[in-house]
């Protein structure tokens, strides 16, 4: 709860089935009266900017543009002028109204209101910069030219209600997500003729439309490693299979998610991405990691080495090749804010600055990176698993978080 003089402020958590921001404010009547207030109301503040900016020298280099999305207003109590009226007020010390905004659109019911959001490029130019916010503000007029009004501002976190089903959560279930392959030499192979190694990736993922924020998701890596091409005498040498030889431990293995934030504002638009996170407790510990628990909680499992005769179309009787795999299993969690697109029109809101009137546009996707370390100058193996579709992980009846009635 939110307290100031004269106002308290509430908020109510999102039970409904469409996206609705409700609450409380109680208010001090006596300070009402005391303070000449002719008119309390609340409204709901959501602000949304697109940046784009190619320099710094000139305002000419960058374009900025501010939109007021959901502009919505309830007045909770009038004064008037019966005395009588004001005084039983007094007496009553305190009351309290409830308010209730609904984010949901009767012209199009499957339009989706955006999360709360943030997202900043870096600091070399090209730029972009986007955000989206969220805010319920109490405020009280009071009679008399110069007398200024009485504010309660707050901001809070938003997320739309998510209803889609709940990803499975076992490992026989599922599909390929991507699959990628990538040759390799060592270091003493890097400069002979023939052809080296290879290793081949599949990442594999629920079979699903969507997924969701904030839910345990089972994910499985395998990684295939396949020597050089060898002479038959070798294929009873396991010896031989020096290289590229699959990670024994999570430790060599990254998993991150990368944002892709695509900004336009006005005639300017550019699309950026920057990594948020490291997933699944892969790789070396990083404090960026948003997933809980240790790399013991990857389950391997490791296959051994065996001789592929004639692998890669070659004859069986010409030689082979030695391959062994390894494939980890683990559930990743995905805290970040879930995918959208919203478009920003400001162009005829005298309300906003002149300078940030405008249209624009803010679209946020994801993807996976995940790199497979080997040693040796550019051998390390890379997929993208594009995330098109995230939705918020928040579920009918949970609080959203930031708006939680007890803090």
């Amino acid at each position: 709860m939110l307290r100031g003089e004269m106002f308290s402020l509430e908020f109510l958590t999102n039970t409904d089935p469409q996206s609705t921001i409700g609450g409380l404010v109680h208010v001090n009547f006596k300070k009402v009266i005391e303070k000449k207030v002719q008119e309390i109301r609340v409204e709901l503040i959501v602000e949304a900017r697109s940046k784009v900016a190619v320099g710094n020298d000139s305002p000419d280099e960058a374009s900025e543009v501010l939109a007021r999305l959901y502009p919505m207003n309830e007045i909770l109590w009038i004064a008037t002028n019966d005395e009588t009226s004001l005084n039983d007020l007094a007496l009553l010390d305190h009351k309290t109204f409830d308010f209730r905004f609904s984010l949901s659109d009767t012209d199009n019911p499957d339009s989706i209101p955006p999360p709360t959001f943030s997202f900043l490029s870096g600091f070399a130019f090209p730029i972009s910069e986007a955000s989206i916010s969220y805010a319920i503000n109490v405020i009280g007029k009071r009679s008399g030219q110069w007398s200024s009004d009485i504010r309660l501002d707050r901001k809070f976190n938003f997320l739309p209600l998510d209803h889609t089903s709940l990803v499975p959560q076992d490992f026989d279930h599922g599909k390929i997500w991507g699959r990628f392959q990538q040759s390799v030499r060592s270091w003493k192979d890097a400069l002979r003729s023939g052809d080296g190694g290879r290793v081949d990736l599949e990442f594999w993922g629920p079979d699903v439309k969507s997924l969701s924020s904030f839910q345990a998701i089972p994910i499985s890596i395998t990684v295939k490693c396949f020597s050089k091409h060898m002479s038959s005498s070798r294929s009873t040498d396991r010896s031989a299979f020096t290289f590229p030889l699959p990670p024994k431990t999570p430790l060599d293995i990254e998993l991150r998610l990368r944002a892709i934030c695509s900004v336009t504002a006005n005639e300017r638009q550019l699309t950026k991405s920057k990594d948020i996170a490291s997933l699944g407790q892969f790789g070396r510990a990083s404090p960026s990691s948003t997933s809980k628990g240790s790399s013991q909680d990857i389950v391997t499992d490791a296959v051994e080495p065996t001789w592929i005769a004639g692998a890669f179309g070659t004859s069986p009787s010409g030689g082979g090749r030695w391959r062994q795999t390894v494939s980890f299993r683990t559930h990743i969690v995905l805290s970040c804010a879930p995918t959208f697109e919203t478009s920003l029109d400001s162009s005829q809101d005298l309300s906003v600055p002149s300078k940030l009137r405008g249209r624009g546009k803010i679209t946020l996707e994801y993807e996976l990176v995940l790199k497979v370390l080997f040693p040796g100058l550019g051998n390390n193996v890379t997929g993208i698993i594009p995330l098109k579709n995230l939705t918020s992980g928040l579920r009918q009846g949970q609080t959203i978080p930031g708006v939680d009635a007890s803090q």
